[in-house]
């Protein structure tokens, strides 16, 4: 995922700068997206816009859901893993988290450790279908249920045959698809039944346990793309 800072600095030095500049700094307003006056809550303003607009807070869960709601039809067809994503609840758990820098090294810290249990591009895919039923396919595996989705909530609940698993996630949208968002303990619980089907090491598993359960507030997203 994208990650872009360079707004976050110029809102620094904006605020810093203000006492330097009287009204009418037109170049410093066209750079930051047309403050007029060269205020500190002008220039705040501005740079908060620019913020949203370039998706500096991608790695908010809200960021995720969006204002649109997501509906059942949209989910149906094969969907192919591409990658982890990462979101925070809020902006002040993902500052504590380091910021977008720190996320998205996480999120390359997590792609390896969920490749080895064979979930990485090309050998992983989810199929949903309009009879609520879906498959997985891990590695060449497949692992066969049914699933629920409430569009009110975003909400969709994976249940597998032979009582593998039984998962709620939050499905988002991403700008090349969706992504099953996890709270870490699901994601961990929805692994270890694919560790068990393709025959993984519980050390594994513990070094992931160990990785996600740093994080606050952080929920670990299945990235899919059509």
């Amino acid at each position: 995922m994208k990650k872009i800072v360079f707004p976050i600095c110029l809102a620094a030095m904006g605020l810093l700068m203000t006492g330097c500049f009287s009204t009418g700094n037109g170049a410093l307003s066209s750079l930051i997206g047309g403050a007029q006056g060269g205020t500190a809550s002008n220039i705040a303003s501005s740079v908060a816009g620019a913020v949203a607009n370039t998706g500096t807070l991608e790695n908010i869960l809200s960021s995720f859901l969006g204002k649109t709601t997501l509906n059942e039809n949209s989910l149906y067809g094969t969907w192919n893993y591409r990658g982890v994503d990462v979101a925070f609840e809020s902006d002040n758990l993902l500052a504590q988290a380091g910021g977008a820098v720190a996320a998205g090294q996480l999120e390359s810290k997590l792609d390896s450790q969920l490749q080895k249990f064979g979930l990485k591009p090309g050998s992983c895919s989810f199929t949903f279908n309009s009879d609520h039923t879906f498959q997985a396919t891990i590695s060449g595996k497949t692992i066969d249920g049914t699933y629920t989705y409430d569009a009110s909530s975003r909400k969709i609940t994976l249940t597998a045959a032979l009582g593998l698993f039984n998962q709620t996630a939050t499905v988002g949208t991403t700008a090349t698809g969706i992504s099953l968002l996890f709270e870490a303990d699901r994601l961990l619980s929805l692994v270890s039944a694919g560790s068990s089907l393709l025959g993984g090491g519980n050390s594994m598993l513990s070094s992931l346990s160990s990785l996600v359960g740093n994080y606050k507030g952080m929920k670990v997203g299945l990235g899919l793309t059509k």
